[in-house]
């Protein structure tokens, strides 16, 4: 879709629940317009609801005009949408092709879209196969991931989708968690890209390599069907030494290296920690007292380091280790580097194709 620009044209309110995964947002009525519209609609007359609302849209016209106009001096496709193809994307639709910029309509807008994903997402996942990666907090899955990713391997980062790291602290330094349905719609086109780069692939099923999660992340909670291939696929185990981990966790929720903390080159961003210290009261339902009167001391003096070895110890092996019994492993690595799991995924993966 790189030659394509999908423009959503609803408000920010309805864009933010849920959208086509890469659209942008150019509302025609924004939140407190479409509200106020749709008051109109409901309490007085279509027709007085219409004028109101193509007034609205008249003072964004220019604007809207300059924005389209980037994009398609981009030699991209113009398509947009609304909820249902009605009004609004239809309204956008005449204008551009009255002004000779060509365009297309989405039929059926959002909801045709959220049909269509619906009634295909399974179909899509049977062309495909997952490696799943499970370890223990702290090895590094999404640096994995990450590079994986970088040297051409096809991969689906479900963190990234949800905006979330899957654990009661996982919500640090990230702002708001994604939608449900905008969860649902990046792991789609995810799936599509993963197909279509690899349509020349003579394999039965394409393999991805993907973390292995709980069914919830966060808010968002895995569709039944995804988490059932995903339970299906290849399980892959690592455990490395905890020291890794614990600097694999200070650089992923704090953003400093262990390192520049313990020779003080650096001081974690305030805002990161005052964000860390509110997260960490979602552990008082799974600590006793001293556990949660030792953790707030270390956050307090600084001691980043025992914190997360404490954490480690007390709460994120003992709930890991439970959680890993519904699990049978087809392959275990115990390792001593990232660099080493990481020639082993390769290694694998080649096995397999």
């Amino acid at each position: 879709m790189d030659n394509v620009c999908i423009i959503d044209v609803r408000s920010e309110n309805e864009f933010k629940n849920g959208t086509i995964s890469g659209a942008i947002n150019i509302p025609i009525l924004n939140n407190g317009e479409r509200e106020e519209v749709g008051f109109v609609y409901v309490n007085k007359s279509v027709r007085e609801a219409k004028r109101l609302a193509l007034k609205y849209a008249g003072y964004k016209l220019e604007e809207i005009f300059d924005k389209v106009s980037n994009q398609f001096e981009k030699n991209k496709d113009i398509v947009f949408f609304c909820a249902r193809g009605g009004m609004r994307s239809l309204t956008i639709h005449n204008l551009f092709n009255s002004i000779g910029i060509k365009n297309f309509k989405l039929d059926m807008g959002y909801k045709g879209y959220r049909k269509f994903l619906r009634e295909n997402f399974e179909n899509y996942l049977n062309k495909i196969r997952f490696i799943v990666i499970h370890g223990k907090t702290g090895i590094g899955k999404t640096k994995i991931l990450n590079e994986l990713k970088a040297q051409g391997y096809p991969v689906i980062d479900l963190e990234y989708a949800a905006n979330h790291r899957a654990s009661f602290l996982g919500g640090v330094n990230l702002g708001e968690q994604n939608s449900q349905k905008n969860f649902e719609s990046i792991i789609f086109h995810n799936i599509l890209e993963i197909i279509k780069r690899n349509k020349h692939n003579n394999q039965e099923k394409i393999n991805v390599f993907i973390e292995g999660e709980s069914k919830r992340i966060g808010k968002i909670i895995m569709p039944e069907y995804f988490f059932k291939f995903m339970n299906e696929g290849i399980h892959v185990c690592v455990d490395l030494p905890v020291k890794l981990r614990v600097e694999n966790l200070i650089e992923d929720y704090l953003k400093v290296s262990l390192s520049e903390l313990n020779t003080r080159k650096i001081n974690v961003d305030r805002e990161i920690l005052e964000d860390f210290r509110k997260n960490m009261t979602l552990l008082d339902k799974y600590s006793s007292k001293n556990d949660m009167k030792e953790y707030n001391n270390l956050l307090e003096n600084g001691e980043y380091e025992r914190l997360a070895e404490t954490l480690i110890k007390n709460y994120y092996d003992p709930k890991y280790l439970n959680s890993m019994s519904k699990h049978n492993f087809e392959f275990n690595f115990e390792l001593d580097s990232l660099e080493k799991f990481l020639r082993e995924l390769k290694d694998l993966y080649k096995s397999l194709e």
